[in-house]
C-alpha cells in the first residue's frame, strides 16, 4: 500500500523550498529577519493546528540556515542571504521534541541530555572538557548519567555532610547551567527549538515550560516553541484545573507567535499529492469536503491513502459488476464525501453505515452550493444521475444512492471499500 504522505527529508525539504510549496518561504524569510534581529532573551512561538506541517516548517529553517548553496538557487536577495549566513555564523540550534522525552521524570535534566548528545557537534569551541565534567557535577551526580533516574538513596548517607553534598538549590543549579552554556556557546547565541509540547502529557508539558522560563531566561538564547496553542492550552489547564486561563498562562511565554495554517490544503494534495484534476469529479468532490471541514495537511494524506486504497479495490470490478450510473454515484460523488466523514466527523460516517442520509445529504448541499458560487462543475450534479430539468439533483442522488443500497452485492462492495480503509 503506497502512502501519501511529505516525509521529512533533506531532499524533501530542499525540494520544497524551492518549489516554494504552500507559500512557505516568505514565512521563512520571516522568521530568519525577526531572529537575526534578536539581542536579548526571545521566545517565539511557531502556532498551527495539529498536521499544518509546524515541524516540516521549522526544519525548512534549519536547512536553509545550514546550507548556504541553496541562496544562489533560490536567487535569494543578497540582504537575505545576508540575514541567514549571520545566524549561522552567530548561532549554535539545538533541537529538543518534548514529546519524545516525555516519559523522563525530570524536564531539566531530560533538556541538558539533549544538549550533551548535541555537544560533539560543537566539541572544538570548548577548550577544556574537564571544565564541563566540574560544571556537570554541581547538578547532582544522577545528571551525569543519562540512564540513572534515581533519586538521593536516604539509606546510604550516614552524616549530614554527605546529605548537603547532594543537595543543591535551584539557584545553584541555575547557576551551574549558566556556565555550561557559556563553555559550549562562547559569544554565540542559542537557538533553542522546542516541538511537539503539545502532545506531551500534561505534567511534562507544564515542567517543560517552567524549565524554559526559569533556566533559559539567559540574554543569549532564543528559544522557539513549535506547538498547537489551542490544544497545549487545554492541556494546561488540565494541569491546573477548568478554571484556569491555559492561553493567557501561553501568551506570557511568548514574545511573538508566527501562525502556520491549512488554508492551502487544496494545493496542497495537487502539489505534494499528485491529487491533480480539475475536471474530475471524485476529486473536486474531494476537494470540497477538505474546505467544509479544513482538512489539515496530515489529513489530506490519509485521505489520499484511503482513498488510493479503495480505488484499486473496486478497479476490478467496475466494468463487470456495476452500472455506469450507479458506480460514478456511489464512487465518484458519495464515496469520497463518507471518505472525508471517516476521517473528521465520525458521527457522520457511522450514521451512513447505517442507513441514514441526513448528513450526506447536507455535505451534497454543501458542495452544489460551491460548485454554483464558484461557476465551476456546475452541470455535473445534474448530469451523473440524469435529473430532470425541474428535479432535485440532491434528491434525485439520495434516491439513487438507497436504491443501490438496497442492492446486496453493490452494497457489500461499497461497505467493504468503506471498511478497509481502517486509518
Amino acid at each position: 500500500m503506497e502512502k501519501f504522505e511529505l516525509e521529512l527529508t533533506d531532499d524533501n525539504i530542499k525540494e520544497t523550498i524551492l518549489r516554494n510549496y504552500l507559500d512557505n518561504n516568505k514565512r521563512l524569510y520571516a522568521l530568519a529577519r525577526l531572529v537575526e534581529s534578536i539581542a536579548s532573551n526571545t521566545t517565539i512561538c511557531i502556532d498551527g493546528d495539529w498536521g499544518c506541517g509546524k515541524t516540516f516548517f521549522v526544519n525548512q529553517f534549519i536547512y536553509l540556515i545550514k546550507n548556504k548553496k541553496m541562496y544562489d538557487e533560490l536567487k535569494m536577495e543578497e540582504e537575505l542571504s545576508n540575514v541567514f549566513s549571520n545566524i549561522e555564523k552567530d548561532n549554535i540550534i539545538l533541537y529538543y521534541d518534548a514529546w519524545k522525552n516525555d516519559h523522563h521524570p525530570d524536564a531539566f535534566q531530560s533538556m541538558i541530555f539533549n544538549i550533551l548528545n548535541e555537544f560533539p557537534k560543537y566539541k572544538d569551541k570548548v577548550q577544556d572538557f574537564n571544565n564541563i565534567k566540574e560544571i556537570l557535577v554541581g547538578f547532582g551526580k544522577n545528571i551525569i548519567n543519562k540512564c540513572s533516574y534515581e533519586i538521593i538513596n536516604f539509606d546510604n548517607i550516614k552524616t549530614y555532610e554527605e546529605l548537603a553534598e547532594q543537595i543543591i538549590t535551584v539557584e545553584e543549579k541555575k547557576e551551574r547551567f549558566k556556565e555550561l552554556l557559556q563553555k559550549i556557546l562562547g559569544e554565540k547565541r542559542m537557538i533553542l527549538i522546542v516541538d511537539e509540547v503539545d502532545r506531551c502529557n500534561p505534567i511534562y508539558a507544564s515542567k517543560v515550560l517552567e524549565t524554559i522560563k526559569h533556566f533559559y531566561d539567559f540574554t543569549n538564547i532564543t528559544t522557539i516553541f513549535v506547538s498547537n496553542n489551542k490544544e497545549l492550552a487545554n492541556t494546561i489547564k488540565k494541569q491546573y484545573g477548568e478554571n484556569f486561563d491555559g492561553y493567557a498562562y501561553l501568551n506570557k511565554f511568548y514574545d511573538f507567535v508566527i501562525t502556520l495554517d491549512n488554508e492551502k490544503n487544496i494545493e496542497y494534495s495537487q502539489k505534494v499529492l499528485s491529487f491533480k484534476s480539475s475536471t474530475y469529479l471524485p476529486h473536486n468532490v474531494s476537494y470540497e469536503m477538505f474546505k467544509k471541514y479544513n482538512f489539515s495537511y496530515r489529513e489530506c494524506n490519509r485521505f489520499r491513502t484511503m482513498y488510493e486504497m479503495v480505488r484499486k479495490y473496486i478497479e476490478r470490478d467496475r466494468n463487470t459488476v456495476f452500472d455506469q450510473k450507479d458506480y460514478n454515484i456511489a464512487f465518484d460523488i458519495i464515496l469520497p464525501i463518507i471518505i472525508a466523514f471517516k476521517i473528521k466527523d465520525i458521527t457522520a460516517y457511522r450514521e451512513c453505515l447505517s442507513g441514514g442520509v441526513l448528513k450526506l445529504q447536507e455535505a451534497l448541499e454543501y458542495i452544489r452550493n460551491s460548485f454554483e458560487k464558484n461557476y465551476t462543475h456546475t452541470g455535473w450534479l445534474k448530469e451523473i444521475p440524469g435529473t430532470a430539468k425541474d428535479e432535485n439533483e440532491i434528491a434525485k442522488i439520495i434516491q439513487i444512492y438507497n436504491k443501490f443500497k438496497d442492492n446486496k452485492m453493490y452494497s457489500g462492495i461499497f461497505n467493504d471499500c468503506i471498511k478497509m480503509s481502517v486509518f
